[in-house]
């Protein structure tokens, strides 16, 4: 499986990273909006997961971006500061809170 992990938060990120990459999964990692497109353009993932607060842009509109790019794909958002008021208009299947929510999205991932 093919994970691409956005995050601004430099030491969670690349901690997550790790921690997916020792249960065998493949993580691409992006530290912002910008970043995570050009790499949705270059490559195909079963997994997208997005912070929603970043300084360049909200995890919610990279979520539907990617819905549009990789249908297939199973999107997840993530913050510290609870989960977004609404509705995810089918851009993300699963929301996580951080920390508490982490082993929850280990979980999410390797059961798919």
């Amino acid at each position: 499986m093919r994970v691409l992990l956005v995050d601004d938060d430099t030491i969670l990120r690349r901690s997550l990273c790790r921690r997916l990459a020792l249960r065998g999964l493949a993580v691409d990692d992006a530290g912002g909006v910008k970043e995570a497109l050009a790499l949705l353009d270059a490559n195909a993932y079963d997994a997208i997961v997005s912070d929603e607060n970043m300084p360049d842009g909200v995890g919610q509109t990279l979520l539907a971006r990617a819905a549009e790019k990789q249908p297939r794909c199973r999107r997840a958002l993530m913050s510290g500061l609870g989960e977004p008021e609404g509705v995810s208009n089918g851009c993300w299947e699963r929301f996580f809170a951080k920390p508490e929510g982490i082993s929850d999205l280990f979980s999410w991932l390797l059961d798919a």
